[in-house]
């Protein structure tokens, strides 16, 4: 009943690539926000990298602000995922001649337009965030921004507590 009775159909928006959370959700649309929690290490930036081939597939432009890991490690993870590299053999360096061979023929083959824009947003205030969004969106159509690590962020502006800075 759960996911049933709250379904919607799954073409108002684009599919995120997992039919029970497309089926309940109706896909990401424009102006919704969606909010993914997990505790550490349960994959919640692989599964980010998931969406984002999911949309691009679609054809709809991606970007991924990164909040956490530097940007060129998540566009190394987003190529060894789509080269399937095990992702340890590049954390540690430890690529093949074979997996070394798949990430250049990778990059090769893919167009830039199939590949997400990724910014950094370490360090930085949602303010500062939202403009460069919105400057990366000006020079190139923005369809589906993909944020990852929301904790990392914070406002200039002062709030008594932290429910002050989300509402």
């Amino acid at each position: 009943a759960g996911v049933a009775s709250m379904s919607h159909d799954a073409t108002t928006g684009t599919a995120v690539g997992y039919a029970e959370i497309d089926l309940a959700c109706g896909g990401l649309r424009p102006g919704a926000v969606w909010v993914l929690g997990a505790p550490t290490n349960w994959g919640k930036s692989s599964w980010l990298l998931s969406v984002a081939d999911s949309c691009i597939s679609t054809g709809r432009s991606v970007l991924i602000v990164t909040c956490e890991d530097d940007p060129v490690m998540l566009a190394a993870r987003h190529v060894c995922r789509n080269a399937n590299i095990k992702g340890s053999n590049a954390r540690h360096g430890r690529l093949t001649a074979e997996e070394q061979a798949a990430a250049a023929q990778l990059l090769a083959d893919t167009p830039a337009t199939s590949s997400p824009i990724v910014a950094d947003g370490r360090g930085r205030f949602v303010e500062t965030i939202c403009e460069q969004v919105r400057h990366l969106h000006a020079r190139n159509p923005i369809q589906v921004v993909l944020v990852d690590y929301l904790q990392c962020i914070s406002t200039e502006s002062k709030y008594d507590d932290r429910r002050g800075q989300i509402n």
